[in-house]
């Protein structure tokens, strides 16, 4: 449901590319400033303000989780722009004034503004009129699953007319802001959305909206987007985002409260349960506890991730929940891995029916829920795929839960991290079961190291320990460990931890004793000899142990490793 024109680029292009590129705060800073020299005379102020917001758009999410890039960046940009005092300068302040995205940005950029004119320095001639835009019609354009919306405000300066476009996500975090961008054109581009709803009516609605009530959708959505990282945001978003922000705050704010989240009780999901075991879509089904688990896990994701919206259905809800949502969190013994697909194609029939979607869509929705419950097997065996639970389970017998959480307790210990971050390189989502990729996690806990271990012609220590045989024995501990091979390792690392060692110093022991073997056997030039490996593991820690069991220990986390 994307509009037919995507938009309007600034006049004299975007800088943030050029600035970013530049060592140095002072060098980006100067940069910024060096690109408002042609805008100090520009005339049409949306230029001013797509350029500004690129500017803006080049720091979103540009440093590290906990770090605030418009204090770090924007703030010492108006501090930089306010000594320097130029034309170009007081320009940049007028503009972040505006599309600064933060209040702080604002404040201290008008305050900067308000300097340099007290000091003589020359307005540009968009001054008085960036910003001040007045608000026209909203328009949304929705399609009949719930599952995304195209939102169209109009807006003006005097007779010039233009558009934010945002496209909205609502299939996660209760709607993420997926795209947006400035058109224009707008006369054109309603009209393309009106033809598009006429030519998809039985999948799509057209209607107009309050605009305050567009306002909440939108800033909720950024607030969502900003929230998580979505490897669905278009690669324009930056560029656009803080002028889309402005725009908001031209509209009217909302008079209503915010919806609180809607919970759903115990009792509410039992009696959806019974009220499908009881449908004609079900009678195909054996009434099992096995079946009735699967359809409890269906309620249960409608219920806490779809915002209650328990009988919603769509061929994007369908996917997430077969293909992502349980492989990702959820384990499946064989009977439910089996099941499980029969169920959600029975599930999909009574709830379109019940939604009373028009035939075109229960048929998309009937088809993708086909497809990929055929898929499901392969899906859910998929090491990618699967749930941080079951990649550190791989190759225990799931039937036995006696035994579950004391292999997670060792291999959580062993390797903690599922992702984490070397140098430039991100790697999100690593499989800690294989060795190779745990390899790479561990490299990615030792940051100090990252630019040596790229060296390939560095082959010394620092401070007196060698990077490469420091990280090889780091692998062979975790490596025992993960496996339980010798159990004499896991056993001194219970026994460290219970006098109080944290888990770097107990790998570093553990480490110290392998290295101390894996040396005597290369310098003898004989075989490491496995029973005195045991023994001296087993010797470790009994001399302090005795004292309080430590009160937690690591646990799996997605993402990348903090830092």
């Amino acid at each position: 449901m994307s509009p037919v024109s995507r938009g309007r680029k600034a006049k004299k292009g975007r800088a943030s590319a050029g600035a970013r590129n530049v060592p140095g705060l002072s060098g980006v800073h100067s940069e910024m400033v060096r690109a408002f020299q042609p805008l100090a005379a520009e005339g049409d102020p949306l230029d001013v303000e797509i350029f500004a917001s690129g500017l803006v758009g080049a720091w979103w999410k540009s440093l590290p989780p906990g770090d605030d890039p418009d204090a770090i960046l924007g703030l010492s940009a108006v501090e930089f722009a306010v000594r320097r005092g130029t034309p170009a300068a007081l320009a940049l302040l007028r503009a972040f004034a505006v599309v600064g995205a933060a209040p702080d940005l604002r404040q201290a950029a008008a305050a900067g503004a308000a300097a340099l004119v007290e000091r003589g320095v020359a307005d540009p001639p968009w001054a008085a009129q960036i910003g001040r835009v007045q608000g026209g019609d909203c328009w949304r354009l929705a399609d009949v699953y719930g599952d995304q919306a195209s939102l169209y405000c109009e807006f003006s300066y005097d007779a010039d007319r233009h558009a934010l476009l945002v496209l909205l996500d609502f299939s996660h975090l209760g709607g993420w802001v997926k795209d947006v961008w400035i058109t224009d054109q707008p006369d054109e581009v309603l009209t393309g959305l009106r033809e598009q709803a006429a030519e998809q009516a039985d999948m799509a609605v057209l209607d107009r909206i309050d605009p305050a009530v567009a306002r909440r959708m939108i800033e909720d959505g950024f607030a969502a987007t900003d929230a998580t990282w979505q490897p669905g945001v278009a690669q324009t978003f930056g560029e656009y985002r803080a002028v889309a922000l402005a725009r908001c705050r031209a509209l009217p704010e909302p008079t209503a409260p915010p919806p609180e989240p809607v919970e759903v009780s115990e009792l509410e999901r039992a009696a959806l349960v019974e009220e499908f075991i009881a449908s004609r879509e079900a009678k195909a089904l054996p009434d099992t506890p096995t079946t009735r688990y699967c359809v409890r896990l269906i309620v249960d994701f409608g219920a806490d991730h779809d915002n209650g919206r328990l009988l919603r259905i769509s061929p994007v809800k369908v996917e997430t929940f077969l293909h992502d949502w349980l492989p990702r969190e959820v384990i499946l013994d064989e009977s439910e891995r089996d099941a499980m697909p029969m169920v959600v194609v029975a599930w999909t029939r009574w709830a379109a029916r019940h939604s009373q979607l028009p035939d075109p869509a229960f048929e998309e929705v009937l088809e993708v829920a086909q497809e990929c419950a055929g898929h499901f097997g392969e899906e859910y065996d998929d090491p990618h795929n699967a749930s941080i639970g079951r990649l550190y389970l791989t190759g225990v017998d799931l039937d036995d839960p006696a035994d579950l959480q004391a292999v997670l307790d060792r291999r959580t210990f062993a390797m903690p991290y599922v992702g984490t971050r070397i140098g430039d390189e991100d790697y999100p989502r690593l499989n800690p079961a294989d060795p190779d990729e745990r390899g790479i996690l561990i490299e990615g806990e030792h940051p100090e190291w990252h630019d040596l271990l790229r060296d390939l012609s560095f082959e010394g220590e620092v401070d007196g320990v060698n990077p490469r045989l420091h990280l090889a024995m780091h692998e062979i501990v975790a490596n025992q460990l993960w496996d339980d091979d010798p159990p004499e390792a896991w056993e001194a690392a219970q026994r460290l931890l219970a006098a109080g060692a944290d888990r770097h110093d107990v790998l570093h022991q553990l480490g110290g004793v392998a290295m101390e073997h894996v040396y005597t056997a290369l310098t003898a030039g004989e075989p490491a000899d496995p029973t005195a490996y045991s023994k001296a593991l087993d010797a470790l820690g009994r001399a302090k142990a005795g004292g309080p069991r430590r009160a937690a220990r690591p646990r799996p986390r997605g993402g990348r490793r903090p830092r």
